[in-house]
């Protein structure tokens, strides 16, 4: 143990040594997922975000113009947060000669790799000290909810590694005043900003540090218009993308993606998530059991300590108050959605860090064990998402020989109508189709009306917009006959899905 004990101590004291070590474990547990379609948890989202790069491939390469599946008769457009996450994956997808859906995942996990250095060299930074920069890499490398999304189609992955790569650099030039890592700062923080705009929480502490800056008269002229620059342009550019993609949601009438806020007002319901998130997600999800105890002595350790004497305290404090605002902001997507917590991560994670490295020394076995049990849990709560995580997708979407085999009946640029499918968007990226959606039972004949007053059947209504093919569940055709008389040749019988040829019947 005792040589354990050494060796991990070399490690720690050392960057170079620090980074073999974490990449090494980093690419070895997730290698083996890069090649996986997605599925598990928050599948919709990472067929929506594959979609959008796909499409960016396949139909046009304007990053004004993303484009989704589910579009009914429309070229698709719509807007979403700054699809920076997608257009990577679709200029590597050209360069390499065509989309392959496993580029997602190797982009999402070199994304979060450099999100892993930012981290380290922020806590490093920070405190003078090798051995905590180790501690809160290793601690948030092994976050579960970190672990499972750090290889999806997420753009959340990118804004979370280019906030925390913002906050680096701009600590650094406020200390250093090097003028590259102002324009690193800028860089990082309008990206972060601009995939989500959420991350641009960190801007309190960037505030409150100008503030007491200027307080103290510490920067010259040049400096000032520097900051101001910094500033202006990452926050009014992010605003003015999301102006605009408010604009292209309102032009189009696609909502595949939400930017609004959703505040809760039952009191019942506001408390049943807040436990929820305090008690269930933060030790079993976000921190993993194993960096627990570390969490609450890094609290601990930051009440008792002088670290309240620190210029930057009051900083962290604005800071915090800021993500607890966001928090109530957007707390309907707190209780399904806890990649919504990502911007709490970097706080939390340092807490981990510093309680870590206050029981190292007294508790180095125990901490040790803590360590090396990080990664297990960490598989032990994901895995199945991974390795099961198609079980509720029909089974023509989990076989590579039935996906090509619908894929090669539809002609490219048909319009297809797709269902039962709640997220509208699933059934189309797995089918390689684009069109119509329909989510529940019979909607494909209920009576819709138009525009112009007119009142039709759904599925008629989508014939005559163009739609000339349907994948549909077995059990909607076999509950509603009715629908034979809008069916042509049947292209595919499966053991879950079926593919017609659609016809008018008048």
């Amino acid at each position: 143990m005792s040589k354990i004990i050494l060796f991990f101590n070399k490690v720690i004291q050392s960057r170079q040594k620090t980074f073999l070590f974490v990449s090494f474990f980093y690419i070895l547990s997730h290698v083996f997922f890069l090649n996986l379609p997605p599925q598990g948890a928050h599948v919709w989202r990472q067929c929506n975000t594959s979609a959008v790069a796909r499409n960016f491939v396949e139909e046009d390469m304007n990053v004004f113009c993303p484009r989704v599946d589910s579009r009914g008769d429309t070229e698709g457009v719509t807007g979403m947060q700054f699809p920076s996450f997608e257009i990577s994956v679709a200029l590597i997808s050209k360069a390499l000669g065509g989309y392959h859906e496993s580029i997602n995942r190797i982009v999402s996990f070199l994304f979060f790799g450099l999100g892993l250095y930012f981290f380290y060299e922020l806590l490093v930074f920070l405190s003078n000290s090798k051995r905590i920069g180790f501690f809160g890499v290793w601690a948030f490398m092994w976050s579960p909810v970190l672990y499972y999304h750090s290889t999806n189609a997420l753009p959340d992955i990118l804004a979370l590694s280019a906030s925390i790569g913002g906050l680096l650099y701009f600590l650094k030039w406020n200390t250093l005043r090097s003028n590259k890592y102002i324009f690193l700062a800028l860089f990082f923080t309008t990206l972060a900003g601009l995939t989500k705009l959420q991350y641009l929480s960190f801007g309190a502490l960037v505030l409150v540090t100008v503030i007491q800056g200027l307080m103290s008269k510490s920067y010259s002229i040049k400096e000032m218009i520097m900051i101001f620059l910094y500033g202006g342009i990452s926050f009014f550019t992010s605003v003015a993308w999301y102006v605009y993609a408010d604009y292209l949601i309102e032009t189009s009438g696609l909502h595949d993606f939400g930017l609004i806020l959703r505040p809760l007002t039952d009191v019942k319901e506001i408390v049943t998530i807040v436990l929820t998130n305090l008690f269930v997600d933060l030790p079993e999800y976000i921190l993993g059991f194993t960096s627990v105890v570390p969490f609450v002595f890094g609290f601990v350790y930051l009440v008792k300590s002088r670290l309240r004497q620190s210029s930057l305290f009051i900083g962290f404090l604005v800071w915090v108050l800021g993500l607890i605002v966001y928090y109530i902001l957007e707390l309907e997507e707190m209780k399904s959605h806890t990649y919504y917590l990502f911007p709490t991560f970097i706080i939390l994670f340092m807490l981990v860090a510093v309680g870590l490295n206050s029981l190292w020394d007294k508790y180095t076995k125990w901490m040790m064990l803590l360590m090396v049990l990080m990664p297990f849990l960490a598989f032990a709560r994901v895995h199945h998402h991974w390795l099961s995580g198609g079980s509720n997708l029909p089974s023509e979407f989990t076989a590579k020989e039935s996906r090509t085999k619908i894929d090669n009946l539809i002609p490219k640029g048909s319009i297809t109508i797709v269902g039962i499918d709640g997220s509208r968007c699933v059934y189309h990226y797995y089918a390689h189709t684009k069109g119509f959606s329909f989510t529940r039972k019979g909607e494909l004949l209920e009576v819709i009306t138009n525009e112009n007053g007119k009142s039709k059947i759904r599925i008629e209504s989508y014939i005559n917009r163009g739609a000339e093919y349907l994948i549909v569940d077995n059990k909607e055709i076999e509950d509603f006959p009715e629908l034979w008389i809008y069916l042509s040749e049947e292209k595919y019988i499966g053991k879950t899905l079926r593919l017609f040829k659609l016809k008018n019947p008048l």
